[in-house]
């Protein structure tokens, strides 16, 4: 009898854990199908200082998670016309995927085709805290705060108002996935006018801390009122840039 029952066990025992296994497989499968990347691979050799011929080249559909982080400098589908006129500049053979690293830069203009006339981009450093726990993306509008050491005082003051976020670490277009998993970064790059940059680096050398932005709403556009000075040395010169 105790047999019996050992060997019911048993079996019950391994029909829970083929349930199990099949559950954790089904995950697996799950996380690496649901977040997908279409890039380029070749087909043939991509000659060195010649145009691609899109016919050597075909989309492939891979989880964005087994790419890892090779998924951030992958040439995608949404790049197909940049792709059509990029000159390759590094050998790519048979089977390799097609990064921007093996083109000239004209395949990607990359920041400075995303500043805006008569603007100037600059980056300034930020913690968790001073980017909204990380939410602040490409395209947001921010305004920068910073707390300062004049005249032996520390005095908060607005920096700047309603700018426009560049990037944010490295990126420059909004990561979904990054934004889902609160992904760090040190560094936003802001578009800014000569003097609006002028003021930054000023502020910077006062700083008690980093700077911290204050996230706009996408249609406030709004200045305020407050147009007090934040350079001791000449106050009245130094408000004038908002």
């Amino acid at each position: 009898m105790n047999s019996k029952k050992m060997l019911i066990v048993a079996v019950v025992l391994g029909i829970v854990a083929v349930i199990a296994v099949n559950l954790y497989v089904r995950r697996v499968e799950t996380s690496y199908t649901s977040d997908q990347i279409v890039v380029y691979r070749a087909k043939a050799a991509l000659t060195v200082g010649k145009p691609v011929n899109m016919k050597n080249v075909e989309k492939v559909t891979l989880s964005r998670k087994a790419f890892g982080s090779a998924s951030k400098v992958a040439v995608t589908e949404r790049d197909a016309p940049l792709l059509q006129a990029a000159v390759v500049a590094k050998p790519i053979g048979t089977g390799d995927i097609l990064l921007f690293t093996h083109f000239d830069r004209a395949i990607d203009g990359g920041l400075r085709e995303r500043i805006p006339a008569g603007m100037r981009a600059m980056s300034i450093s930020v913690s968790e805290a001073g980017s909204v726990g990380y939410f602040v993306q490409p395209g947001d509008r921010v305004d920068v705060m910073g707390t300062m050491n004049m005249q032996e005082q520390l005095i908060t003051r607005t920096i700047l108002e309603d700018v426009q976020v560049l990037a944010v670490g490295g990126h420059e277009q909004p990561d979904s996935s990054a934004f889902h998993t609160r992904e760090g970064y040190s560094t936003v790059t802001l578009a800014v006018t000569p003097p609006q940059a002028e003021k930054l680096i000023f502020s910077r050398n006062l700083l008690e801390d980093s700077m911290t932005l204050l996230l706009r709403r996408p249609d406030d556009r709004s200045r305020s009122q407050n147009t007090e000075a934040i350079n001791a040395a000449d106050p009245q010169q130094y408000a004038k840039v908002k």
